[in-house]
C-alpha cells in the first residue's frame, strides 16, 4: 500500500494517513482525489495494476479454473447399505432425502460417505455422522 501512496505524490496529493490524522486532513486528501482529472486517475490506477500484476494475474488464473471445474460425479455411501453414485449434487441431496433411514436392517445408518468427483481430477472426499451433516455439506455446493 505504501507504494501505492506514492503515484499519488505525482499528481501533488499526500494520501498518507495513520491513527493521528484529523478527520478534516483525511476529508482533504478525498477532496484532492475527486479533483483529479480523468488522465489522471486512469494514470494511477494503471500504475498500481502493474505493481500487482503478478498477484492480479494468479487471482484470475485461480478464479478461471474455479470456474471451469464441474461436478462429473459425486458418490454416497450410507454405511450400511450399497453404494450410490450420481452425475450431480442436486441427485445426491435427492438421493440422501429419500434415503430410508428406518428400512429393515440390522443397524442403523452409521456414517454417510460423499466423494465429489469433478472434471480436472480433483476429489473432495468427507464423510458425516448423520443425514443433517451429509445435506448441509452437499448444499454448499448448489
Amino acid at each position: 500500500m505504501k507504494t501505492s501512496l506514492n503515484h499519488l505524490h505525482l499528481v501533488g496529493i499526500n494520501a498518507s494517513f495513520n491513527e493521528s490524522t484529523l478527520e478534516a486532513d483525511f476529508q482533504n486528501k478525498i477532496e484532492q482525489w475527486k479533483k483529479l482529472s480523468a488522465p489522471d486517475i486512469t494514470n494511477i490506477k494503471n500504475q498500481m495494476l502493474s505493481l500487482e500484476k503478478f498477484h492480479i494475474d494468479k487471482f484470475i488464473n485461480t478464479l478461471e479454473q474455479s470456474f471451469a471445474r464441474l461436478v462429473q460425479q459425486v458418490n454416497i455411501i450410507v454405511l450400511h447399505g450399497l453404494s450410490q453414485q450420481t452425475a450431480s449434487v442436486e441427485n445426491a441431496i435427492e438421493y440422501i432425502n429419500n434415503y430410508p433411514d428406518n428400512q429393515p436392517t440390522l443397524a442403523p445408518p452409521l456414517k454417510y460417505e460423499i466423494d465429489i468427483r469433478y472434471n480436472n481430477g480433483d476429489l473432495i472426499h468427507a464423510i458425516f455422522n448423520n443425514k443433517i451433516e451429509a445435506l448441509k455439506f452437499l448444499r454448499t455446493f448448489i
